[in-house]
């Protein structure tokens, strides 16, 4: 018995220090400052509220992004070309091209959305709707390629669909 607690003793006594040793900053910094804000898992970019130059998580690095849109009862060709840094180029079949540019949150939200680890299954999912006048869309993100046909919705392509109304919302989309 009297082993047992010598035992646990010792094993406190080593384990303490080592799980206090995480408590500090680790950079020399000041203890009394307030800790760095925390940020979505797998977000890129830069969070809201927050100014500087975007983080990115492990292997994760902003893409440039395109999406074409196609198709519907009038037979559109729409294009954008979204930068890595959020400058985007619309091109319209039918009238002149459009350029503007996303706030920092919106690059971060939308490269996100790119990155998300739901895309690759959602791509693999075969629509077996019939839809003579729908939209077809292509998505190119880096080396990545998704398309889907939208028939008054996407049929389960929740993280796709979430991309898609993210670039409708701040673009000339």
């Amino acid at each position: 018995m009297k082993r047992r607690l010598l035992l646990y003793a010792v094993l406190v006594g080593l384990a303490a220090p080592a799980a206090l040793a995480g408590c500090g900053s680790g950079d020399g910094g000041d203890a009394g400052a307030s800790p760095t804000p925390s940020r979505s898992t797998g977000e890129i970019g830069i969070p809201p509220g927050e100014t500087g130059a975007p983080s990115h998580p492990p292997g994760k690095r902003p893409t440039k992004i395109t999406l074409a849109r196609t198709g519907g009862i009038a037979g559109i060709d729409q294009r954008i070309v979204i930068e890595p840094a959020g400058a985007w180029t619309y091109t319209d079949a039918d009238g002149p091209d459009e350029t503007g540019q996303l706030t920092d949150q919106q690059v971060s939200k939308l490269q996100s959305l790119a990155m998300d680890d739901r895309l690759p299954r959602e791509a693999k999912h075969k629509d077996t709707r019939k839809c003579a006048d729908g939209y077809h869309y292509e998505l190119r993100a880096g080396t990545f390629t998704m398309g889907a046909v939208e028939c008054g919705r996407f049929e389960a392509r929740p993280a796709f669909t979430a991309l898609i109304d993210h670039v409708k919302e701040h673009t000339a989309m």
